[in-house]
């Protein structure tokens, strides 16, 4: 992720894709090995980045996700004392792919700031920094708390503050009724330029509520999260559906310019394999109206790439495609959902 404070410009960690079809017969197997002994290495955690699927492996290093749609998937496995690492897949149905990971171990040991100890001033502030940045700045941000944010490690070198984690951080969002375990790859404030650049690969698992109620206000919580969302306007583009959905996009150059009207002009498809190619030279202006007397929402976006493959979902296959501004820009952790997140 990528964040200009000042004008609210961000690069951000996507995990974009909804509406997902009832499962399909797609299967994910392979095994998980520490690259310098050979030896496999048992409950591992393998997982489908942005979403609830996952499993470990067994004492032989072997796992297999099964019934899993078809679109683009990123495959992630995290073990403790190992690096994090992750493969892009696609899947397009009834497909059995077949993936080793071979873990490196991690050079630098777990090092946690000790409670017991007396913890810096600075670090607290860094701290707030973090928080700010990487939960977001919506409502739901203030509803989320790091259970381990003591082994959050901080730094500062040229004037630019990162954040490391040795293991996976711990993100319960009170807010979407979600527990997030996050593994956070990077973490770059840099205080002359004002900006922010991180990645994060994460695993949702569903919290149990404890009432009715409150399962009623993470239904609703999680459709205002959704609303508005990248992952909303990703999936109405290629559904060619964004006036239904009270989306309209304009070019932009230094200030709104056309209203693009007919998403051709942004959006190519391929029918033999049913990807979508996104690809413009300009910013885009995106408008979001939830509905009578509510304030539009305005954000900016802009390629990284050349264009970006998205499959029928809006699912991107490369990672980090986008630069945004405005609203996008204070989303953070807080509002994210899993990938077959949909309103029912």
């Amino acid at each position: 992720m990528i964040l200009n404070l000042k004008t609210f410009n961000i690069l951000y960690f996507l995990f974009i894709s909804t509406f997902f079809p009832q499962t399909q017969n797609n299967r994910i197997s392979g095994k998980v090995i520490d690259s310098y002994t050979g030896t496999p290495l048992p409950n591992a955690n393998v997982f489908i980045s942005g979403s609830v699927w996952g499993t470990s492996t067994n004492m032989d290093g072997y796992f297999s996700i099964q019934n899993l749609p078809s679109g683009n998937h990123q495959i992630a496995v995290s073990f403790i004392g190992y690096e994090t690492t992750f493969q892009n897949v696609t899947l397009t149905g009834k497909d059995h792919v077949e993936l080793n990971f071979y873990l490196i171990e991690k050079l630098i040991q777990l090092n946690e700031v000790a409670v017991d100890a007396e913890v810096p001033k600075d670090w607290y502030e860094n701290l707030k920094i973090f928080k700010k940045y990487f939960l977001g700045q919506s409502d739901f941000a203030k509803e989320c708390i790091i259970e381990n944010e003591l082994i959050i490690n901080f730094s500062k070198i040229n004037n630019i503050l990162s954040a490391r984690a040795d293991d996976q951080l711990i993100i319960i969002n009170n807010a979407l009724g979600y527990k997030l375990e996050c593994n956070l790859i990077s973490f770059d404030y840099d205080y002359d330029f004002n900006s922010i650049r991180y990645f994060s690969i994460t695993k949702f698992t569903e919290l149990m509520p404890e009432s009715d109620n409150q399962k009623k206000e993470w239904i609703e919580n999680r459709e205002i999260a959704y609303l508005g969302s990248i992952k909303h306007f990703l999936a109405s583009i290629v559904r060619d559906d964004l006036n239904a959905n009270r989306f309209k996009i304009f070019s932009w150059y230094g200030s709104y310019g056309q209203e693009i009207k007919d998403v051709r002009q942004i959006l190519e498809r391929d029918s033999l394999t049913s990807k979508y190619y996104l690809k413009f030279d300009y910013d885009l202006v995106v408008q979001y109206s939830p509905g009578f007397l509510s304030n539009t929402q305005v954000s900016g976006i802009s390629l990284l790439v050349d264009y970006v493959t998205l499959d029928q979902f809006g699912e991107p296959k490369e990672t980090l495609p986008f630069y945004y501004k405005q609203y996008w820009a204070t989303r953070g952790v807080a509002d994210l959902l899993p990938k077959d997140y949909s309103i029912n």
